[in-house]
């Protein structure tokens, strides 16, 4: 009777068997999938050598002076640019977006510590007029991989000569010797450990 009926029922069983198989298979890369999307932070963050504390320092003293305290295994310098820095965008100057951040760093940084993952481009050559940024940075300038960035910085004594940007913008337009230019190619676009944040839910 069973032999008769599985005769009869053998591609219903066959298609049952396949059903089920790929049902599991799908459910046990579903699973994996959810593991290593779990740890992807911690994994990108290990890569990119990212950096397990970040001191604000007054001067390169006190960054040397930290790199002594024992404990400190390696140390990457990066300063933000002294003073005001903003672009110029079609010959007018523009303040930067109150958010970002535009650094010089030294050749450590970047490379062996606090690595950024390039996702286009590549990285900047140390010493030349180049640089990488994150996609918001991009997007806040309006600029992308290819690009070149007019950046002008100004010391704290020339901005404090004005009462607001735009006063300064204006003085600016008709003695650009207020500032300091700088044309900056954008080579390369990529996220630091820093741009991320960790999905604890």
């Amino acid at each position: 009777m069973l032999r008769s009926d599985l005769r009869r029922r053998w591609r219903a069983w066959l298609l049952l068997g396949v059903i089920t198989g790929v049902t599991l298979g799908g459910l046990m890369a579903a699973v994996g999938g959810a593991r290593r999307t779990a740890s992807a932070f911690d994994r990108f963050a290990t890569w990119a050598r990212a950096a397990d504390v970040t001191v604000i320092v007054g001067d390169r003293e006190a960054s040397e002076a930290v790199a002594r305290v024992p404990g400190v295994a390696e140390v990457a310098r990066a300063a933000p640019v002294p003073g005001l820095a903003a672009h110029v965008v079609d010959g007018q100057l523009t303040m930067l977006p109150t958010d970002a951040l535009t650094a010089v760093v030294d050749d450590r940084y970047g490379v062996d510590i606090e690595r950024p993952r390039v996702v286009e481009g590549r990285r900047p050559v140390v010493g030349a007029f180049e640089a990488w940024a994150n996609p918001a940075f991009l997007d806040q300038l309006d600029v992308d991989v290819g690009d070149r960035v007019e950046f002008v910085t100004f010391s704290e004594e020339v901005y404090r000569r004005f009462d607001s940007f735009e006063a300064l913008a204006v003085a600016f337009g008709t003695d650009p010797s207020l500032g300091r230019s700088r044309t900056v190619t954008i080579v390369g676009r990529g996220v630091r450990a820093g741009d991320l944040a960790r999905d604890e839910a």
